[in-house]
C-alpha cells in the first residue's frame, strides 16, 4: 500500500533533515502541484510482466545437488548376470548410489571371483563404500542397520 503524498510529507521530511543535521531542504509544493506531477508521471514507468525467480533458492538447489553428488557412496556389484544381481543393481541405483557393475567373464573370471570371495561365495557380491558387504541380503541388512534404506 502506498502512502498518499501531501505537502505535509515534504514538511515532515524537512523536519527530519533538521533533526539529523542534514544541510538539505525540499521546497514544499501545493497539493495541486503534487497531483499534477503524479498525473504527468503516470505511464512513465515500465511494467515488466515476468515470473519472479528466487535466485537464492536456485543457488541452494544447485549447491545441494552438487553436495549430494559429492556424498554418493560407490557401490560395486560383482555379477554373473542373474536376476538377483540385477535386483542388487536396481536397488543401489534407486537409492541414488554410484553403482559400478563388474560382469563375470567380461571383467573378471570365476577363478578370480573364488580367490577374492571364496569358493562358497554367492552372486552378487557387493562392496559398499570401502568395505565388502557380501550378498544382496547381507548388504540389505547393513543398509537397514545404518538407516540408508
Amino acid at each position: 500500500m502506498t502512502e498518499k503524498i501531501t505537502p505535509q510529507t515534504y514538511i515532515d521530511m524537512n523536519e527530519e533533515f533538521v533533526e539529523e543535521n542534514i544541510a538539505f531542504r525540499i521546497a514544499v509544493p501545493t497539493q495541486e502541484a503534487i497531483d499534477k506531477w503524479k498525473k504527468e508521471s503516470e505511464g512513465h514507468y515500465i511494467n515488466y510482466d515476468f515470473e519472479s525467480v528466487d535466485l537464492v533458492a536456485q543457488m541452494w538447489e544447485e549447491h545441494n545437488k552438487k553436495e549430494k553428488e559429492k556424498n554418493k557412496v560407490q557401490a560395486l556389484v560383482y555379477s554373473n548376470g542373474s536376476q538377483e544381481c540385477e535386483r542388487a543393481e536396481s536397488l543401489l541405483i534407486s537409492i541414488e548410489q554410484d553403482v559400478r557393475v563388474y560382469l563375470l567373464d567380461k571383467d573378471f573370471t570365476q577363478k578370480q571371483f573364488n580367490a577374492e570371495f571364496g569358493h562358497d561365495a554367492e552372486y552378487p557380491q557387493i562392496s559398499y563404500g570401502l568395505e565388502h558387504r557380501g550378498t544382496l541380503k547381507e548388504t540389505l541388512n547393513y543398509m537397514g542397520r545404518k538407516g540408508i534404506i
